[in-house]
């Protein structure tokens, strides 16, 4: 019956709970029978979240929680800064381009590498898009299957930024047979597409 676990625990004077499993009535009773006078409770518990029995308490010092979450936010600005100049290189690259041989500028810009963090895309499109005025779509390879082909499991996960008068869902609805999924709302989306139709999308 595991009645030892009912006397268990590492926080003296915190309600006894009890997992009930498969068959409540039997551990009910049981908590009843170790802890008559207190009221039966049903608790949820996560693995790798609480203490386990007969475990000292863990605890952490604030200051050492505090620098750790400092380190990983000084490494995600970092890494976001190094994507936006990444971003901005090939942009300056681009309008040059188009202006050397007599284009007209993109309306819309289109930019996809192989080192860029999904988690981080979404963030550079709308500095993109603040400082070129101009919507953007990022779109992160990182998972991408290489090498490079024709290989429909090799596809990106994008993140775009619009401005005021172009409804980004709309816009990516107009090619929709481009992309594999897409969704979001009037500006910002966030899109999945194969790499071999990433220019024809551009």
């Amino acid at each position: 019956d595991a009645d030892w676990m009912l006397n268990g625990g590492t926080l003296p004077g915190y309600l006894a709970v009890v997992n009930f499993g498969s068959d409540p009535k039997r551990n009910f009773t049981n908590l009843k029978k170790v802890r008559p006078d207190e009221p039966c409770m049903c608790g949820e518990y996560w693995c790798g979240w609480f203490d386990h029995w007969y475990e000292a308490h863990h605890v952490r010092e604030a200051a050492e929680l505090a620098e750790a979450l400092c380190s990983i936010n000084a490494r995600r600005q970092s890494e976001e800064n190094d994507i936006a100049e990444q971003a901005y290189a090939m942009i300056e690259n681009r309008l040059a381009e188009a202006e050397e041989n007599g284009e007209a500028p993109p309306r819309i810009l289109v930019l996809e590498h192989d080192g860029w963090l999904q988690g981080i895309v979404g963030i550079v499109a709308s500095r993109v898009t603040e400082r070129y005025g101009l919507p953007s779509i990022l779109i992160s390879l990182e998972q991408s299957t290489l090498p490079v082909g024709p290989d429909p499991d090799d596809m990106g996960k994008g993140s775009g930024r619009s401005v005021k008068g172009l409804n980004l869902v709309e816009a990516l609805d107009a090619c929709s047979e481009l992309l594999v999924r897409f969704g979001g709302h009037e500006l910002a989306a966030g899109l999945t597409v194969r790499r071999e139709d990433i220019p024809a999308l551009r």
